[in-house]
């Protein structure tokens, strides 16, 4: 009878011990995020955050602040007539913003990783709402993506410490 109990005790002891041990090693996670909270990636969430405020304000000129010089995109496709530099980017987001009547962009930044020296890739999930004016009339669209950036440290009096290099 002895030893079945001290065989429990030590059972319970065990699972006790497992669940503290799990539940303490977890990561610190910055909120809405699967980033592990550091200065470094604080920032970054930062930096996209305005990103999402700029896209909500429907505002060509805080998206292009936001945007490196040398921004060049793919944009998916191999056909460089469709590749999108700085100055495209713009033409591209004069069109686009003046027919989105309201905007609602929800983010989950899925990972953060250091490319280079002062190059980082984020991956980040967007839940696009918008009304937008179409030919029958105004229209609700939900549009659910994944986006890849590659952002950059900037230097000097920068108005924000990184750059979007790639993936608007």
């Amino acid at each position: 009878m002895t030893s079945n109990f001290l065989l429990k005790g030590k059972k319970s002891f065990a699972i006790i011990c497992f669940i503290l041990f799990g539940i303490g090693c977890k990561p610190n996670l910055i909120p809405s995020t699967n980033i592990k909270s550091t200065r470094e990636n604080r920032e970054i969430v930062k930096f996209l955050e305005n990103y999402k405020a700029a896209v909500e304000k429907l505002s060509v000129d805080a998206v292009m602040e936001l945007a490196a010089k040398d921004f060049h995109d793919n944009v998916g496709s191999e056909d460089p007539a469709k590749h999108l530099d700085y100055l495209g980017l713009k033409e591209k987001l004069e069109k686009y913003f003046p027919r989105i009547k309201k905007i609602f962009l929800g983010m989950f930044v899925q990972h953060v990783a250091k490319i280079e020296k002062d190059k980082y890739e984020v991956v980040a999930y967007f839940n696009k709402e918008f009304e937008a004016e179409v030919p029958a009339g105004d229209k609700w669209f939900s549009i659910k993506e994944v986006v890849r950036f590659v952002i950059r440290k900037t230097t000097g009096n920068a108005k924000y410490p990184y750059e979007i290099l790639s993936g608007i």
